[in-house]
């Protein structure tokens, strides 16, 4: 049986599936994940077995055998909320830095969605603020300190605030 921590892993791969930001290498680890856990359906063994693994019809594949598995495939929408919501929850135990997790919520996921949801927002300026003060110090030595942590504090706020509506 998966452990909660791979059940989750492979949520995040179908997330990352769903917004197309997967490399197809890493949905073959992902099958060959499911594989080691004793896991088949016949879309699966298709998936593992493909002539070409980089053709149009292996995220469609991916998808499928998902489905017959148990798992739901999520829309776009979700899929960015799922994948946020983990981000976030990383940020608020400490496993990521706020500015860690802020740019990864920026790059991995805001960057590919048409439209930044209002309350993912914070995200994506603060980090950008951060980013901002750390260049301007390493260029003209300025310090920004109060403005990072404000920034910081506002990133802890949007992560505890994405955690509780979720």
């Amino acid at each position: 049986m998966f452990s909660v921590k791979q059940a989750m892993n492979i949520q995040d791969q179908i997330y990352k599936n769903v917004l197309g930001t997967i490399p197809v290498h890493e949905l073959q680890k992902c099958a060959e994940a499911l594989v080691a856990q004793g896991l088949d359906s016949p879309s699966l063994t298709q998936f593992l077995i493909l002539d070409s693994p980089y053709s149009k019809d292996t995220k469609i594949l991916f998808e499928k055998a998902a489905k017959e598995l148990g798992y739901v495939i999520p829309t776009k929408e979700e899929a960015v909320r799922g994948l946020v919501c983990g981000m976030a929850e990383s940020i608020v135990k400490g496993e990521l830095s706020e500015y860690e997790g802020a740019t990864k919520i920026w790059k991995e996921v805001l960057d590919v969605v048409e439209k930044i949801p209002d309350d993912l927002w914070a995200f994506k300026s603060e980090a950008s603020v951060i980013e901002s003060c750390m260049t301007d110090f390493e260029e003209q030595g300025s310090d920004h300190t109060d403005l990072i942590n404000e920034s910081k504090i506002k990133i802890m706020s949007a992560a505890k605030s994405i955690l509780q509506n979720s």
